[in-house]
């Protein structure tokens, strides 16, 4: 596939689903706080983005799986935010 999906989040659940999407085919850009929880997801493929930001690509889909509203408000639209990158090229209806 060529798709690359990111994904915020890898504690609990985020981990597992990151794992399966990667065994579905799909091209990751994985993110979390703690940079030492992707490191199964990397060995598995992914690629570890440093910053929110660097999960995202312009039109593209990003998938958080955060603990709270405060988490989701900072990689969304916090200094190291993906909101911008995802629409930077996307295509206009």
């Amino acid at each position: 596939m060529n798709e690359r999906i990111g994904f915020i989040g890898l504690v609990h659940m985020g981990e597992a689903i990151a794992s399966n999407l990667i065994s579905a085919g799909y091209a990751m850009h994985v993110y979390n706080r703690t940079p030492e929880k992707a490191h199964s997801l990397v060995e598995q493929g992914a690629t570890r983005a440093l910053t929110p930001r660097y999960t995202a690509e312009p039109g593209g889909v990003v998938i958080t799986m955060l603990s709270d509203d405060q988490a989701l408000e900072s990689v969304v639209m916090g200094e190291e935010r993906f909101l911008e990158q995802l629409v930077l090229a996307s295509p206009r209806a």
